[in-house]
């Protein structure tokens, strides 16, 4: 697992740093927050790149979705814009796609090394995302519940080490609305969930 995390670190290394200058801590953490963003939450249509060296995968039993939602294809619908300021991230930023809706603190200057991104993923449900598991490492995957709703809760070694959060929640058998919480610097290692299951919470009021 080193030797993988040494390798991605070294990736986002070259990627942050321009014009042999050394790269400074904020340059640092846009770097880590990217990967956080992109590990374990592949975008539609894109090829994995799959894992140098897998760890051994648990297996997950993963629930049905009791009562389905229907949840549109525009991510930043989800949360209205006091929903957004409870949050303390009032700010959106939409993705290449409607799918996708960054939300940060300030819209005009997005901070990308704290902010909290919302995917929807409209064909495919938790049993579709735990499918990755055959090019990702998944050994720290469990599987939880928010207000009644199942979820994948998709730690990993950059999740822990830089107060990070992946959620996959189940709004169907066949959609998901997937959380990545970055908090990059913001304090000491470990997971840092609270905005995240918070966030989903209030996207569960919306779609209900």
């Amino acid at each position: 697992m080193d030797a993988v995390w040494n390798r991605r670190l070294d990736m986002i290394t070259r990627a942050t740093t321009a014009g042999g200058r050394k790269m400074t801590r904020s340059r640092w953490a846009v770097g880590v927050a990217a990967a956080l963003v992109l590990s374990g939450c592949s975008d539609e249509g894109a090829n994995p790149t799959p894992a140098s060296e897998p760890a051994e995968q648990t297996s997950l039993v993963i629930p049905e979705v009791g009562r389905p939602l229907e949840v549109g294809a525009d991510a930043c619908a989800l949360l209205d814009e006091r929903q957004r300021r409870e949050l303390g991230l009032p700010g959106v930023v939409r993705g290449d796609g409607d799918g996708t809706c960054d939300l940060h603190r300030d819209a005009q200057r997005p901070d990308e090394s704290d902010y909290l991104r919302i995917v929807v993923f409209a064909e495919g449900g938790l049993a579709d995302q735990y499918a990755q598991c055959g090019t990702l490492d998944c050994s720290r995957w469990t599987t939880d519940s928010i207000d009644g709703y199942p979820v994948i809760r998709a730690a990993d070694e950059l999740t822990a080490k830089y107060r990070g959060c992946k959620i996959f929640l189940g709004v169907s058998d066949t959609s998901v609305v997937t959380f990545v919480d970055v908090a990059v610097g913001s304090g000491a290692g470990g997971e840092d969930c609270a905005r995240a299951e918070r966030a989903a919470g209030m996207v569960l009021v919306t779609l209900g």
